[in-house]
């Protein structure tokens, strides 16, 4: 994945052998990491086995804001989970930022940690009254909050809302001091190990070779596999698309010491990267048919607001999504019982894998308050709080089956230019087709491979992304994003 961060992570070689440890931990991005963390610590060997490369994954696509007001959440949080539920939200954010910071001290971690003011704002009159009960939910949680007058936006606004304590930070450098702390407490690390297979009993096998465990944690992103636990069921993918640029001279100095987030549909994040801004744009569910480029909306503000910018970089960021607003940590499913899982960060990956690992090796260290419920448990009765997202994901689902069925989306091979892609049908096949600078046509299945829904063109990225679950694939077939653990099969012309 294109990343800004810096990276400064070693390599490690693909897993050639039978292991043992304490816990196996699939997946080596950061919600991996901590949970290899917080274990080794507690003298616990560990061994982490990832597909890729050690934070090449959504890690390296974060905005990596260390922040507890996060959008409009905690208004929409007490009325669907009530304000206890909401408070304890609260408090584990602000202690994973605290924890955060005091790892990143005691650990000597150089991530480019800096503190930030935070500012929620919108340009309409209906942003206004969110905002307006926003700051209400903060206070009765015991958060003080203030309106403010903010000149320095390029554009007129109706209300901003500033809340203290958040904090800006290099995702990857904090990866590294992780990954280099686990190896220094003799933790094994392997990377280009794809796990494709479900645990069983206490060993598991990959690629061969047998790796034996008392527990199990899957941390990759998306959750791999589908029964048990019906993950597909309970989340969706968001893509957010950014751009850094360097601002012009007027304007060399916006975003200095504060963090904007506008909390309007089809809005824009402003945050500091050194001299540089990154400009996050508006969010689409992963696969949805980008009619106007992404990337083309962010530019066209750029243009609007910030005349004589320079474009320094450009990446896109995808996150799980849960139905109700909280992420997920616990049992994978009640039918395994040493497989745990932490998923669902809903665009605050960084604060919440730091909760969601804590809540897991709690357990496994049988650390777990009995009295606190876990309400991040993923078999949590949320129903009421969200049948509306579910039944919209289920609407998503059956789309996607038929469309592969029918075909009804696809276009005529002959109309795809260079440098374009499209899914097509070739002999009743449904496929996707790239057609390189020089005229080559790339062609795979234009299906996915986790459970069968239709790919679609993803014109900003050059991939085939499936709008179900948010598999996305390049254009030979590799994989780009799980919940897929099997390549898209090309097809040979």
């Amino acid at each position: 994945m294109k990343t800004i961060w810096k990276n400064n992570i070693k390599s490690f070689n693909k897993l050639n052998k039978n292991i043992k440890c304490d816990t196996l931990i699939i997946g080596g991005g950061i919600a991996g990491l901590w949970c290899a963390y917080n274990l080794s610590k507690q003298g616990q060997k560990v061994c982490i086995l990832e597909a890729n490369k050690v934070g090449s994954g959504v890690t390296s696509g974060s905005t990596a804001i260390l922040n507890y007001a996060q959008l409009i959440i905690y208004d929409t949080l007490i009325k669907k989970h009530g304000e206890k539920v909401a408070k304890r939200y609260l408090d584990d954010t602000i202690n994973a930022i605290n924890q955060i910071k005091n790892v990143t001290e005691s650990e000597n971690i150089d991530c480019n940690l800096n503190k930030t003011d935070f500012v929620l704002f919108t340009t309409k009159t209906c942003g206004a009254t969110k905002l307006k009960k926003e700051k209400i939910a903060l206070e009765k949680l015991g958060v003080e909050t203030k309106f403010v007058e903010l000149e320095e936006l390029p554009y007129k606004i109706k209300k901003a809302l500033s809340i203290k304590g958040s904090y800006l930070l290099d995702p990857l450098l904090l990866l590294n001091g992780l990954t280099n702390y686990v190896i220094s407490k003799g933790g094994e690390i392997y990377e280009n190990t794809m796990v494709t297979s479900q645990p069983d009993g206490k060993v598991i096998e990959v690629d061969g070779y047998k790796v034996e465990a008392k527990n199990f944690i899957i941390a990759t992103h998306y959750p791999y596999i589908n029964f048990p636990g019906f993950y597909f069921l309970k989340l969706y993918q968001s893509q957010n698309y950014i751009i850094v640029f360097k601002p012009n001279e007027k304007q060399k100095n916006f975003a200095a010491n504060t963090t904007y987030e506008c909390i309007d549909k089809n809005s824009f994040e402003y945050r500091r990267i050194g001299k540089n801004i990154l400009c996050l744009g508006p969010d689409v569910r992963t696969g949805t048919k980008p009619y106007i480029s992404k990337y083309q909306i962010i530019r066209d503000h750029l243009n609007e607001y910030f005349e004589g910018y320079e474009e320094i970089f450009r990446f896109s960021a995808q996150d799980c999504i849960t139905a109700d607003g909280l992420p997920y940590a616990g049992l994978y499913s009640d039918f395994l019982d040493n497989v745990y899982v932490l998923t669902g960060f809903n665009k605050w990956g960084i604060t919440n894998s730091f909760i969601t690992a804590e809540v897991i090796c709690n357990k496994i260290l049988n650390k777990s308050n009995k009295k606190q419920e876990n309400i991040y448990a993923p078999d949590r009765n949320n129903f009421f709080a969200s049948i509306i997202k579910t039944i919209e994901n289920l609407g998503v689902d059956i789309a996607g089956w038929s469309n592969n069925l029918l075909n009804v989306d696809s276009k005529k091979i002959t109309r795809i230019k260079n440098n374009q892609g499209a899914v097509v049908k070739i002999n009743g096949m449904r496929v996707g087709v790239y057609r390189n600078e020089n005229g080559k046509l790339h062609i795979i299945r234009g299906t996915c491979t986790h459970l069968g829904c239709a790919l679609r063109w993803n014109k900003d990225e050059n991939s085939f992304d499936c709008p179900c679950h948010g598999s996305r694939f390049d254009i030979n077939g590799n994989i780009l994003n799980n919940p897929a653990i099997k390549k898209a099969e090309k097809i040979k012309t």
